[in-house]
């Protein structure tokens, strides 16, 4: 689809060309390389607590503990901006395999209510794609409208099954 739209395709360029330059140390200034460099340190910390993590509500204490000298934009950064990460960081790979088994559980869901589940499953497919761009569940902005939207549909899903 970005092959399509002129801007778009810019804008995949100049994010390439941002990871072509990425420096995994030092200031940051680029978007794609704040990301990368969101990326990098956050797997650092999942490292060195990769099973039940540093605890929750932890990436922000430990961000700002490891991006000194990263620039201003990259050390103002709230989130991971990825929620995969951000739990993972948080509850481990334990609390991973649970936020998982969560979404699959509410896809299976969604699927097996047939065409009364199809709006379930547009708005977990939407959570679970969000979730690797943004904190879709921390943020507010997605988060209450996702989760209101999934609430309905599950609802509508479960009472009225094909």
């Amino acid at each position: 689809t970005w092959q399509q739209s002129t801007s778009v395709r810019a804008r995949f360029d100049e994010g390439l060309g941002e990871l072509r330059a990425y420096q995994p140390t030092g200031v940051v200034a680029t978007s794609w390389g704040m990301r990368m460099r969101m990326i990098d340190v956050t797997l650092d910390m999942v490292r060195e607590k990769p099973l039940l993590g540093h605890g929750l509500g932890s990436w922000l204490t430990q961000w700002r503990q490891r991006t000194q000298g990263g620039g201003q934009l990259l050390e103002a950064q709230m989130t991971p901006h990825n929620e995969y990460l951000l739990i993972t960081e948080q509850a481990g790979l334990v609390g991973l395999a649970v936020w998982l088994a969560g979404l699959a559980t509410f896809l299976a869901t969604a699927w097996r209510a047939g065409r009364a589940g199809e709006a379930a499953l547009m708005v977990f497919v939407a959570l679970a794609w969000s979730a690797l761009f943004s904190v879709a569940i921390r943020d507010a902005k997605f988060a209450m409208s996702l989760l209101t939207l999934a609430g309905l549909a599950v609802a509508a899903a479960v009472r009225h099954p094909d």
